[in-house]
């Protein structure tokens, strides 16, 4: 995951006056019906108290929603699966009705956004491009909501992946 040098800096030297702020994405097409906070495709939470206002990496202003998580990102060595470790809290319950709500849909996939602002520059993604994976497992209880989160699975991909008919491909008709 490539990240900016002032980011490098955070991490490396913990200053009093800069810190990093995570946020998440969370998309899916079910979450347009069932949200009634954001009525989106897509949950903005972030890792702090109080909403937070940042631009995503096309410029569009989003308002992000508390709630407190906790993130393992993958791991560097290249031998190593890309995986992203969450653990939600679940308190505010918002989670878990989304998650009843996409029950419904088992095969469209979560995808879900890891990115990372300064909190003194929320205009500018820090970790550029953004981490883009799609949920394999989830687990809920009343105090948390953990999922891991990875690259799609491409052995549920048909192959091939087109499918040739003679509307198409008229030299197939003998």
């Amino acid at each position: 995951m490539p990240i900016s040098d002032e980011l490098k800096a955070v991490y490396a030297t913990a200053p009093t006056d800069v810190h990093y702020i995570e946020t998440l994405q969370l998309k899916h097409p079910v979450f347009t019906e069932a949200s009634t906070i954001n009525p989106s495709e897509s949950l903005y939470l972030v890792n702090q108290p109080q909403e937070w206002v940042a631009n995503l990496e096309d410029d569009t202003q989003i308002t992000f929603q508390p709630a407190p998580f906790a993130v393992i990102p993958p791991n560097s060595q290249e031998t190593s699966a890309v995986q992203l470790q969450v653990a939600l809290d679940n308190t505010s319950r918002i989670i878990m009705e989304q998650l009843e709500h996409v029950a419904k849909h088992p095969y469209i996939p979560i995808e879900t956004t890891y990115r990372v602002y300064l909190s003194n520059d929320p205009t500018q993604v820090q970790n550029a491009p953004p981490l883009k994976l799609y949920v394999l497992s989830v687990t809920a209880s009343n105090e948390a909501v953990t999922f891991n989160a990875g690259l799609v699975n491409i052995r549920k991909i048909p192959f091939p992946r087109v499918v040739y008919n003679i509307e198409q491909f008229a030299g197939l008709k003998r």
